[in-house]
């Protein structure tokens, strides 16, 4: 008999939770809908870990018509994709599912939902492919790089990995937030590794130096616009990847040295233009000769031990 009260009541809070957050959505004219897709899938996490996936239906069915009474469409859209996200997650907690697999589910059902919204139904959520035009050349602006003739045509492209940034982004935020959460509640939960641990293959390394290399070339070379265009996306999707990977190595190197306060300068050096070059160096040299395993043993075996 608790159990039920306890499980009405966590039911009643969240549904609550998610009404205020719609709400407030509302009021501001929906500026809030960027984040609804992440934010709102960690209270059905919590309690789809708790109580299971049917129990886990009936709030989200409460959420889900307290949204068509208060919210916009778009808003119940995002919403239904936020709690279609938390009960998978949540169940594959359950059932005792790696990190790395709870990692690519999240990421896949959250590529659907944003592909959905920014490319399948644009202009029912307010996207525009002309915007999408205007702000890769201003990307390439500020990143200082040369505009090719065939940007036009890339403005698909660029579209597509804007939904795969994005949905990896916010993967990545939903499993740590969830972990963390799961962990202070004291909910069984897997171990994530850390920064010093994760890897990618060598080959990745390579293929990022043969992209630098290629578009370095495309100064030099007379291209055609389209091939132009080509290699300075797949240059540009690199450099994001290169940057990100850089700055986990920084960040591990102030780990290890307990410079830990100059973690949080890090966002903002990545957006430089010319310590982005830097950080794109870094992460390249660290996927292809392991910098973060070899500071890792440096701390170990000492600063003249085994590097």
């Amino acid at each position: 008999m608790k159990q039920n009260v306890r499980r009405i009541t966590e039911g009643s809070m969240m549904c609550a939770i998610v009404g205020v957050v719609l709400l407030m959505n509302r009021e501001l004219a929906g500026i809030l809908d960027n984040i609804l897709c992440w934010l709102l899938s960690l209270p059905i996490i919590i309690y789809t870990v708790k109580y299971g996936w049917k129990s886990a239906l009936v709030p989200a069915a409460a959420m889900l018509m307290l949204s068509f009474m208060i919210s916009m469409p778009s808003s119940t859209f995002y919403l239904f994709a936020a709690l279609l996200v938390g009960i998978v997650y949540g169940q594959a907690c359950n059932l005792g599912v790696s990190n790395r697999m709870k990692l690519i589910l999240v990421i896949v059902l959250t590529f659907i939902a944003t592909l959905i919204t920014m490319v399948i139904f644009a202009g029912f959520f307010g996207y525009s492919p002309e915007e999408d035009l205007e702000l890769l050349k201003m990307v390439f602006q500020t990143l200082q790089l040369h505009v090719p003739g065939g940007i036009a045509k890339l403005a698909p492209l660029f579209s597509l990995l804007l939904v795969v940034l994005i949905s990896v982004l916010q993967g990545i935020t939903i499993h740590l937030l969830a972990f963390v959460l799961m962990t202070r509640l004291k909910l069984p939960v897997k171990p994530i590794k850390t920064i010093l641990d994760i890897r990618v293959p060598k080959a990745a390394g390579w293929i990022c130096l043969l992209l630098w290399l290629l578009f370095l070339g495309t100064y030099v070379l007379k291209l055609d616009s389209n091939t132009a265009a080509i290699i300075t996306g797949c240059y540009f999707v690199m450099l994001v990847f290169a940057v990100s990977y850089g700055c986990l190595s920084v960040m591990s190197y102030f780990i290890l040295s307990n410079h830990k306060k100059w973690i949080f300068i890090l966002p903002v050096l990545a957006f430089v233009p010319y310590l982005q070059s830097i950080l794109m160096l870094i992460g390249i040299a660290d996927m292809i000769k392991d910098l973060r395993g070899r500071m890792k043993r440096g701390v170990i075996y000492g600063k003249t031990g085994k590097l």
